[in-house]
């Protein structure tokens, strides 16, 4: 009987860092009240998994919004 497992998996291709894939059973927020938490679950029951791009320019190609944090 297991009574843990892992919190999350990565694949790491080190010869092609942008070529890495991950996937979070509870989501990136870690927050329960969130509507994110679960909703990387099913992909984490299935053994899929998503881009998990490091390069700046891949980072940018994927990125859904920008946020410019300025100081007061």
């Amino acid at each position: 009987k297991a009574d843990a497992g892992a919190s999350q998996r990565h694949i790491f291709d080190l010869s092609n860092w942008d070529a890495s894939k991950t996937v979070i059973p509870t989501g990136i927020s870690g927050i329960p009240a969130s509507p994110f938490y679960l909703n990387q679950t099913e992909m984490y029951m299935n053994n899929q998994y998503h881009a998990d791009p490091f390069s700046k320019t891949e980072v940018e190609k994927a990125a859904k919004f920008r946020m410019k944090l300025l100081p007061y």
